[in-house]
């Protein structure tokens, strides 16, 4: 049986506090595949949540540089899960 692939993505702290009980969740349930992703907006900040959660992402965007605008960031982040979709 193939298992549906949820794809969860996460960038600042506040998200990843909001998401860690779905990630967990998803990870505990047979049903289905998780697929933590971050975009990789507040590195150090988001290590602090992933240790204190118990998750990890599987994939990093990276894709954070100074000065971006909230336009760029959005289009970066969606080129970038383009490559992480076909991946999986």
């Amino acid at each position: 049986m193939i298992k549906p692939k949820v794809m969860t993505i996460y960038g600042t702290r506040p998200e990843a506090i909001k998401v860690a009980p779905v990630i967990k969740a998803l990870d505990n349930d047979e049903r289905f595949e998780s697929i933590p992703v971050s975009t990789g907006q507040h590195k150090e900040m988001l290590e602090q949540v992933s240790t204190m959660f118990g998750i990890s992402p599987k994939h990093d965007l990276v894709f954070m540089k100074p000065g971006q605008g909230l336009n760029e960031i959005v289009s970066r982040a969606i080129a970038g899960l383009d490559s992480i979709i076909e991946e999986e």
